[in-house]
């Protein structure tokens, strides 16, 4: 998420203003100043959001193509509860139930793995699943169903649970 520093915005808004003649009307200044800064950097955030759904969702119609069409995918016929759409890019460990948005952020999130799988036109060397990465968000993984990601860290302190 964005966040906005009070002090650094003071600083860098709060400020002079030649062309006004009350306190009142540099603060209004000030205001539609820091407001405008404040649209242009939310549009940035919007649109390339934007841009990721729209990536997300022209992976999914791949995907689909692929299962359900095209000759040389399984050719699925259907799918249900049991057997989505589309392949699960997260599983609970120990095979229990899903976890609710709730439970997401909460003490049992430790037990959700990621599926391991491939990125098409990726480094394989270079860790899709790191901080920062939207390979998940922008539906691009090819999942592997049978095997989660594992992260090592980088030394052994770093996953004294391996």
């Amino acid at each position: 998420g964005s966040t906005v520093d009070a002090t650094l915005t003071l600083e860098l808004f709060n400020i002079y203003q030649p062309d006004t003649v009350c306190f009142e009307e540099r603060i209004e200044q000030c205001c539609t100043e820091l407001r405008s800064e404040l649209r242009k950097l939310n549009y940035e955030v919007e649109h390339r959001v934007q841009g990721q759904l729209h990536q997300a969702v022209q992976n999914l119609a791949a995907t689909m193509r692929y299962q359900f069409l095209e000759h040389h995918g399984p050719q699925r016929r259907k799918f249900t509860l049991t057997d989505a759409f589309t392949n699960r890019y997260f599983v609970v460990a120990g095979g229990g139930p899903d976890l609710s948005w709730v439970e997401m952020e909460g003490a049992r999130s430790k037990n959700v793995l990621a599926h391991n799988g491939w990125v098409m036109n990726a480094d394989p060397l270079v860790n899709f699943a790191e901080k920062g990465s939207q390979v998940y968000f922008q539906r691009e993984l090819i999942v592997w169903a049978d095997s989660v990601k594992l992260r090592y860290g980088n030394s052994p302190a770093d996953s004294p649970w391996l």
